[in-house]
Order: C-alpha cells, then sequence, then structure tokens
C-alpha cells in the first residue's frame, strides 16, 4: 500500500476467515479533515506551523479528495463483525468511530507504537470472523516536511526517517501475504477485473472494487444472510437530517440491475426524485390515500406488534416528505398493463420487483434504509404528471430512501415457521 500525490492512502482490506484465495479491494483517498492539537488525521497541509497535527486550510476543507468516499464510511458501517475494522493506529480510527458508531481496533495503540495484541492474535480473531477490514495508513514513507502532512507523515520515535513502524510494517506484510489488495485504483475509479455490461470507464463498479471471490474460500454465509434478515420496513429511524450523497445511490443501483428480468428485456427505469417541491407534491397524494385508507384508526387503541405496525405508518405518512431522497422503480410497458394475460402480467411484475428489492438490500449494506410504498399508486395519474413520466411507463413503488438512526436492525418474528408454510410437492403436505 502507497501513497500517491502527496494524498493519505486508505487501503481497504477484506478479511475473510480463510486465508486462501480470499476477496480484498484498496481504497485511495485522504481522510476526513481534523483540527487541533492532537496527531488525528487531516488534509494535505504544509503551509502552517501545526501542519503535522491535521490542522486544516479553508482551501484544504474545500477539497472533494479531503474526505472519506461515503462507500467506505458505508463499508465499514455495515460490516457486521465485532470489530468493524482494523488500523494501525487509534488516530486512524478516530473518523470511523465518530461517524459511524462502530468499533475499530487500533493494532498499535494510541500512535501506532504501544501494541496491545500481537500479530498472531489478530491473525487468530480475522479467522474466527471477528474483523472484516484492514485500512491501511502511512507511516513515515517520507521524512517530515517531504510534500506531505497530518499524524501519517510523522517520523516514528527512535525509526530513522522514512522507515515506518516495524509493527505496522509486519501487520501489513501479513495482510498483503495473505490477500490481495490492488493499491493502484483510487476509490471512485476502481474497476473489477471483469467490467459489468453497461458501465463505461468513468463509473465505479458494481462489485464496488472487489475482486472476484474464490467461493469455496468464503468461511460462511453470515455477512449475506445478515443483510437478507435485517432489511426491515423503516419508518422512525430514517435519519431525515442527513444528505445521501449521488454516488451511493447509483451504486445501490448498479447492483439493483444485476436482477433477473424476463426475456433479458432491461426495460427498468428508476426515478430518483430529490427535488423538495416534488416530495411535497408526492407525499401529498401519499397522505390523501393513506387517511381514505386508516385515517380514523388510532393505533393506541390497537394491541401488539401491529399497533406499532401501524403507528409507525402513520408517522411516515406525515414525515414522507422529509426524505432525503424518493426512488420510485418503473418499467416501460409495450401494451397496457390492464390488457397483459395473467402469465404475463406476472413476468411483466417479476421484471422489476426483483431488482427494487436488491436496491433495498444494498441500500441496507451500506448503512441506509427504506420501506416499500404503494399509496401514491391511488394517484398514479397525477404522480405521473408531477414527474413528467411517459404513458407507456409503469411505476411500481415509492422508496423513501435515507441513513439509518443505527444500524441494529434484527431479524423478524414471523407468528408461523416455515414448514408450516412450505407444501412438499402437493398442497397440503406441509413439513409441520
Amino acid at each position: 500500500v502507497r501513497a500517491r500525490r502527496a494524498q493519505l492512502l486508505v487501503g481497504l482490506v477484506a478479511l475473510a476467515a480463510s486465508l486462501g484465495g480470499s476477496a480484498a479491494v484498496a481504497l485511495e483517498n485522504v481522510v476526513v479533515p481534523k483540527s487541533g492539537g492532537m496527531p488525528l488525521p487531516g488534509p494535505n497541509w504544509a503551509d502552517g506551523p501545526l501542519a503535522q497535527f491535521g490542522a486544516e486550510s479553508k482551501e484544504a476543507r474545500r477539497r472533494p479528495e479531503a474526505q472519506i468516499p461515503p462507500e467506505l464510511h458505508a463499508m465499514v458501517r455495515s460490516a457486521g463483525t465485532r470489530w468493524a475494522a482494523a488500523v494501525t493506529a487509534s488516530f486512524g480510527a478516530t473518523p470511523f468511530i465518530l461517524e459511524d458508531k462502530v468499533a475499530v481496533m487500533a493494532l498499535g495503540g494510541f500512535g501506532g507504537r504501544d501494541s496491545p495484541i500481537t500479530l498472531d492474535q489478530f491473525a487468530r480473531l480475522v479467522e474466527q470472523g471477528k474483523v472484516r477490514y484492514y485500512i491501511a495508513q502511512p507511516h513515515s514513507d517520507q521524512k517530515p516536511g517531504a510534500g506531505r502532512s497530518g499524524a501519517g507523515a510523522q517520523s516514528e520515535p527512535g525509526a530513522p526517517d522514512g522507515e515506518k513502524n516495524p509493527f505496522a510494517r509486519q501487520v501489513e506484510d501479513w495482510v498483503k501475504a495473505h490477500y490481495a489488495p490492488r493499491p493502484d485504483r483510487p476509490v471512485r475509479r476502481l474497476r473489477p477485473r471483469r467490467r459489468a455490461a453497461g458501465l463505461t470507464g468513468e463509473e465505479q463498479d458494481y462489485s464496488g472494487g472487489m475482486t472476484r471471490p474464490d467461493l469455496s474460500a468464503l468461511p460462511d454465509t453470515g455477512p449475506i444472510d445478515w443483510v437478507l434478515s435485517t432489511t426491515r420496513s423503516v419508518r422512525k429511524r430514517l435519519d431525515f437530517d442527513r444528505p445521501v450523497p449521488k454516488e451511493v445511490v447509483l451504486a445501490a443501483l448498479r447492483l439493483a440491475v444485476q436482477a433477473p428480468t424476463g426475456s433479458n428485456a432491461q426495460g427498468w427505469q428508476w426515478i430518483v426524485v430529490e427535488d423538495q417541491a416534488k416530495k411535497d407534491a408526492l407525499a401529498e397524494l401519499y397522505r390523501k390515500s393513506w387517511s381514505a385508507y386508516a385515517g380514523n384508526v388510532d393505533p393506541a387503541q390497537i394491541p401488539g406488534q401491529q399497533g406499532r405496525v401501524v403507528g409507525s405508518a402513520q408517522y411516515l405518512a406525515q414525515n414522507l416528505q422529509r426524505a432525503p431522497l424518493f426512488v420510485i422503480p418503473a418499467i416501460k410497458a409495450d401494451v397496457p398493463v390492464r390488457d397483459l394475460p395473467d402469465g404475463s402480467l406476472a413476468a411483466f411484475y417479476g421484471s422489476i420487483i426483483p431488482a427494487a428489492w436488491s436496491f433495498s438490500l444494498a441500500l441496507r449494506s451500506r448503512g441506509l434504509g427504506s420501506v416499500w410504498t404503494t399509496l401514491h399508486l391511488f394517484h398514479e395519474a397525477e404522480a405521473r404528471q408531477i414527474l413528467g413520466i411517459p404513458e407507456n411507463v409503469v411505476q411500481v413503488a415509492l422508496l423513501p430512501v435515507a441513513y439509518t438512526l443505527g444500524t441494529d436492525f434484527k431479524p423478524a418474528e414471523r407468528a408461523t415457521p416455515v414448514e408450516a408454510i412450505t407444501h412438499w410437492d402437493s398442497w397440503g403436505e406441509t413439513l409441520a
């Protein structure tokens, strides 16, 4: 892992329990700018006496590269392991702990030299699936003042200029020996080994920059099962105050369109609504439908879980317009949907709903949430007019998209065991 263009390099290496043929990804960017008298991560700033402590200038703050990419934050936030990541020193953990509210292991203690853990102990934790990522930091690759500043540019006490901390080098050498980082690709221009169809050279690849994994080396299905079982209908825990970057939405949509589609027609369309006036108008249509559907219902009078669900839905109806984004999955129709026979109708909706749900799963893995809603479709023509949607494009749902307040969602408790609703060979031949 190396620094480039005087930037603080962040190498992200996916850690799997098996050490053979594991997939990995390296991301390169500077970390969140920090100010103050502590050696915390900061932008490249060499025009003042406090440069070595990560002090920031207005010019540095404006640089787009002076921010951790939202995709990296999302990956760390959705790691789902005891420690989301490991770094060499605690200053490298700061932005992730503060921003993402996750546990990050500082292998070398505060400054990278006070190691509370040995390499063998770290390796065992990785093998047990307790650490998801390793984020590499520079450690005195250059002499002080040689075109780079911030904590990563300081010489280690007692070490010759240009020499890395021995423990940091030991950890990085171990990671490089067992994984396949790609340090020469900046974060926003990562490519898979085989580019997905439809991606141009300027687009981020659908895989998030990961090489194709050796599936036989994957330790278990834990991370996938975690996303599948904890992608909930989120209403009250949508963070209405936090913006959603366009790049995060596009990354989720690139995953969504990997879903199956009838005859490979790929007729899907996605309407992303950020304009507040349009969100207000669509939310008003939603509330009109909600009022007719359940406007007189008092959630407090409904016992148990169902009362909580109704209360949550009522909250969404009242606050829908506050979501940072709406995403409306839609699909082109060659003939009016009402004229389609049953078989064709199933194929028609089956060509967009799987992709829309994949989009929801991709949001979850990035620390965002949503809820599947259709109430605005009772006023579908008005919604079509608000958004300028052509007559031959059918809306399927409206998904409010936002980061979630916390990520500690749990699998739902279902009233009926799956054995009782699974019919084997013939109807009625259940496994219960």
